[in-house]
């Protein structure tokens, strides 16, 4: 990870600066994210799990300033896309999912006044200070689908139209790996749990 996105400054200090942050990430640099994945992954063996999906690439265009007609609050915006391999609710196979967010964000410091805007979306941070690594990991993390499945059920391997419809499984056996109805894979059901050990942990 670029140096850039590893400083740690408090967001007026971003702003101020007019830091523009242009580059690519892996997604083996954003350890929640990691985390989060993995948890959904635990249930496959290594040969079905898609190979270096912890090198696949975050592609990173960010930029801090100044926020139209809110004097003094910094904005970050930008777009962060990335390739993050999930586990298709349809088939329950791991699968690379292409997620893209947009940001357009006020950021806003423990203490500060309450904000509000219509065209931003307010983020209040804990610290006085933030790294862009810590707020590109978390957009991508509220990116993340509930429900992750192909983009078409045709991608989908193992379906039988007798045994799934749009509601879910009519019985309590998966293709392909015979889960039992208590361990049925619910994708970042946990996620606020999750995150809130990891910032214990911090």
């Amino acid at each position: 990870m670029v140096s850039a996105m590893l400083e740690r400054k408090s967001p007026r200090e971003f702003a101020a600066l007019s830091q523009v942050i242009e580059c690519q990430g892996k997604i083996e640099d954003f350890g929640r994210l990691v985390e989060l994945i993995e948890s959904e992954l635990k249930r496959f063996g290594a040969e079905e799990i898609p190979q270096k999906w912890r090198q696949a690439p975050v592609n990173i265009s960010i930029r801090f300033g100044w926020a139209r007609g809110l004097p003094d609050v910094a904005s970050l915006t930008g777009r962060v896309a990335a390739s993050v391999t999930l586990v298709c609710q349809r088939c329950l196979e791991p699968f690379d999912l292409s997620l893209t967010t947009d940001l357009n964000l006020l950021l806003s410091a423990a203490g500060d006044d309450a904000i509000e805007s219509n065209e931003f979306e307010v983020w209040e941070f804990d610290d006085d200070v933030v790294s862009p690594e810590d707020i590109v990991e978390e957009a991508l993390i509220m990116a993340l689908p509930l429900s992750p499945r192909h983009t078409s059920r045709d991608q989908c391997t193992g379906l039988s139209d007798s045994r799934w419809s749009d509601s879910g499984w009519s019985d309590s056996v998966r293709p392909g790996k015979g889960l039992p109805d208590d361990e049925v894979l619910r994708p970042f059901a946990d996620l606020k749990s999750l995150l809130a050990d990891t910032e214990d942990k911090d």
